[in-house]
């Protein structure tokens, strides 16, 4: 049996046909979360998927395409992104509509709906949804939840996530609105000049909860030591830092 996919004219016309087809794909899975009460972090209802992954599902679109209308959509104001992955080797993204109030007109009671249903059919609004689904999300969105983190595109997702990691493992986790903060703090790093990965990966392997500039790295006001042919960031920061690998592969 085939699969059909189907798109909004009206918003293929805004933002591209690729992107109301994957509009349709996200409005579907973010609907189905809801209703289970899952994927739900500063005051939205997220998906996750990696691109490739995403590729996949439209075998007539390639990676580079699907990125493309993505990144499309978010620029347009319809997505943001952001990680809430656990691991910070899992490079899977995460998604939600910046306004559910457009982009989620319609919100059927999906509960334990199986993957395979047919993301094309109609949604009616008939359906009564769980009174105690609705009543847990007011609940959430009462207690006035941090905006969501929205990784900028300078900043790439599985290096934050590096971070996070290892803010776990110093047993200082970041909250949402804590992830903002820092992201902002990233942000004036970077127009000193300080490259965002360079300031994360040296935070992490001195094991710092904080972002600071790199030292002895390219910065606005220092000569900058500059990496060697082959060398990858982490074997940068921790040359410049006076680190050496050990023969078990640990930076000491």
């Amino acid at each position: 049996m085939s699969i059909c996919h189907s798109f909004d004219i009206e918003i293929a016309q805004k933002h591209g046909v690729i992107g109301a087809v994957l509009v349709q794909h996200f409005q579907f899975w973010i609907i189905k979360n809801r209703a289970n009460q899952s994927h739900f972090y500063g005051g939205r209802t997220w998906t996750y998927n990696t691109i490739a992954a995403l590729a996949e599902q439209f075998p007539y679109l390639t990676q580079d395409q699907v990125r493309r209308a993505v990144d499309k959509l978010a620029a347009d104001g319809v997505l943001i992104k952001g990680n809430y992955n656990s691991s910070a080797y899992n490079r899977r993204l995460w998604y939600a509509f910046a306004d559910e109030s457009i982009w989620l007109p319609c919100q059927p009671h999906l509960t334990n709906l199986p993957a395979t249903f047919d993301e094309s059919a109609k949604c009616y609004t008939d359906i009564k949804t769980d009174i105690n689904t609705v009543k847990k999300q007011k609940h959430k969105r009462a207690r006035g939840d941090a905006p969501p983190v929205e990784l900028p595109d300078w900043l790439p997702a599985d290096t934050w996530s590096q971070f996070i990691e290892s803010r776990k493992k110093l047993k200082k986790p970041m909250t949402d609105h804590a992830q903002n903060l820092a992201i902002k703090a990233l942000g004036k790093l970077r127009n000193q000049g300080n490259d965002p990965v360079a300031v994360i990966e040296q935070s992490v392997i001195n094991g710092w909860s904080g972002l600071f500039e790199v030292k002895n790295g390219k910065n606005s006001s220092g000569n900058p030591k500059q990496r060697q042919r082959g060398e990858s960031v982490v074997e940068h920061v921790a040359r410049v830092n006076g680190f050496v690998r050990s023969e078990n592969g640990e930076w000491i």
